[in-house]
C-alpha cells in the first residue's frame, strides 16, 4: 500500500512540474491571460458610447423632419443686458424634449404688449416667448390665449445679482413662460420651476434649470392646438429607404446611405408582354 502511495505522489509532482514548465516556455500566453484578468470594466459613460456607436452603426442614428404646414415657437431675444448667449442653450434642449421647431432670434425694435402680437406675425411664429428689459413690469407676463410670454430682465435684476445669478435667472424663466405660453400652468413636484415661485429667492432655490416630466405631456398636445406639430423622428435608415433622407454627415450613415442605394447584384429584368401587353 505504501509503494503505491509513494508512486501516486511522485506522479502528481511530475504532473505539477511539467505544468509550471510548460508555463515558463509560453511566456506569451500567461501575459495574455493575465492582461485578461486585469482588463478593467468600462465606465458607464463608456458603456453608453458603446452603445450609442451600435445604433449608429446599425441606424445611422435619428433624424426629424417638420410636419408639412406645421408651425414654430419663436424666443425673442428684445434686450441687450443679459447676452443671448447665456440663455440660448436652453432652445435646442426645449426643442427636442418636445421634437417641435423652436427658432431663436433678436429682434432690434422695441417690444411691448401691446406690439407682441405684431411681432410673432412678422417671424411667423405661432406662439412665442420676448425676453425684455421693462422697469415697472413683472418678471414673468404670460398671455395665454395669445400665444406668448414676456421674461422681464429688469425684474429680475431688482436687486442687483451677480451676472450669473442672473443669466441663471433669466434661463430658468425662459422655461417657465415657454411651458406657461404653451399650455401648462402648474404641477404637484414642488421643485419643478412650475412649482410655486412667489420671490426672487424662491427661483434661486429651484435647482433645476427644466421642467419636470410631469408637465410636458399637456405641454405637447397645447403645442398641437397651437398649430406646432411634432416632428416626424424616424431612423436614417428608414429615411433612406424612403427616398428623404439628408446627405450622410459621418462614416455610418455614409455606409448606409450606399447599400440602400446600391445598384441590385441581380437587378430584377421587366419584360413586355406582347399578348397582355405589359
Amino acid at each position: 500500500m505504501k509503494k503505491i502511495v509513494v508512486i501516486l505522489a511522485a506522479v502528481l509532482s511530475a504532473s505539477i512540474a511539467l505544468v509550471q514548465a510548460a508555463d515558463k516556455s509560453n511566456p506569451a500566453a500567461n501575459t495574455q491571460s493575465q492582461s485578461a484578468e486585469k482588463k478593467p470594466a468600462l465606465t458607464p459613460e463608456e458603456r453608453f458610447q458603446r452603445r450609442q456607436r451600435m445604433i449608429m452603426k446599425r441606424t445611422g442614428g435619428y433624424i426629424d423632419r417638420r410636419m408639412p404646414g406645421s408651425g414654430k415657437f419663436v424666443f425673442v431675444n428684445a434686450q441687450t443686458v443679459v447676452p443671448l448667449a447665456a440663455y440660448e442653450a436652453q432652445v435646442p434642449i426645449i426643442s427636442d424634449v418636445f421634437a417641435v421647431e423652436i427658432t431663436n432670434c433678436v429682434h432690434s425694435a422695441d417690444v411691448n404688449f401691446a406690439n407682441a402680437e405684431a411681432v410673432l406675425k412678422e417671424l411667423g411664429g405661432n406662439a412665442g416667448l420676448f425676453v425684455v428689459n421693462q422697469p415697472d413690469a413683472p418678471a414673468l407676463y404670460i398671455a395665454p390665449e395669445k400665444g406668448w410670454a414676456f421674461v422681464n430682465v429688469a425684474a429680475l435684476s431688482a436687486d442687483k445679482p451677480s451676472d450669473e445669478v442672473l443669466a441663471r435667472r433669466v434661463r430658468r424663466e425662459v422655461w417657465r413662460g415657454f411651458a406657461m405660453a404653451a399650455g401648462s400652468t402648474d404641477t404637484e413636484w414642488d421643485h419643478c420651476l412650475l412649482g410655486p415661485i412667489t420671490s426672487l429667492k424662491s427661483l434661486d432655490n429651484i435647482e433645476s434649470e427644466a421642467v419636470s416630466p410631469e408637465p410636458t405631456t399637456k405641454i405637447a398636445k397645447h403645442l398641437t392646438k397651437l398649430g406646432i406639430l411634432p416632428f416626424k423622428r424616424i431612423t436614417y435608415k428608414q429615411a433612406c429607404m424612403e427616398g428623404w433622407a439628408p446627405a450622410p454627415q459621418n462614416e455610418f450613415q455614409q455606409a448606409i446611405w450606399d447599400k440602400v442605394h446600391a445598384v441590385p447584384a441581380k437587378p430584377m429584368k421587366i419584360e413586355f408582354d406582347p399578348k397582355t401587353g405589359k
